[in-house]
């Protein structure tokens, strides 16, 4: 990663501007080769400055001025980041949303809802889930039983070798 202090074109708005190299998807889990290059601005304004400075202590910058910045005091820093894609100027583009530590999505799991939202996802939605049967053969992860496998009665045969067994002195 590499950065420097920037201003935006139109208002000056002041950012630390990061040339992020991605080798990684997160999406597909694969490397990736050519390393695509994303740009992120953490904004400078009296309203984002402490989300931007939270952000840059969770990358591991430990220096207490934005002038520091200016130079090259990121250089080789991870992080994971996500991006959405935007219109400016009739044209699309790929822009960093948020900047975060490396692990960070792994760490944060998934927190379920409380009972009470759950229960009213529960009664809104469950209608669906019973328009539609069981797929046989696929494993079960709810509460619901799994299905039960199929028994079979011992055929003759194997009855009469298994009273045979049954015989034997030992």
């Amino acid at each position: 990663m590499s950065h420097a202090l920037a201003e935006s074109k139109n208002t000056h708005t002041p950012s630390v501007k990061l040339h992020i190299r991605a080798d990684f998807d997160l999406d597909s889990q694969t490397p990736v080769s050519e390393g695509k290059v994303y740009y992120a601005d953490l904004w400078l304004s009296d309203g984002a400055v402490d989300r931007t400075a939270e952000t840059l202590r969770d990358i591991g910058y430990t220096g207490y001025d934005f002038e520091e910045l200016n130079g090259t005091c990121l250089e080789g820093f991870e992080c994971e980041f996500t991006t959405q894609w935007e219109e400016y100027n009739g044209k699309s583009y790929e822009k960093v949303s948020f900047v975060n530590p490396v692990g960070h999505y792994a760490a944060r799991g998934i927190k379920p809802v409380s009972e009470g939202v759950a229960k009213s996802i529960s009664r809104k939605y469950s209608a669906a889930l019973r328009k539609f049967k069981p797929k046989e053969g696929v494993k079960s992860t709810g509460k619901a039983e799994a299905p039960k496998a199929a028994t079979m009665a011992p055929s003759a045969e194997a009855q009469n070798l298994e009273d045979e067994i049954n015989k034997l002195p030992f």
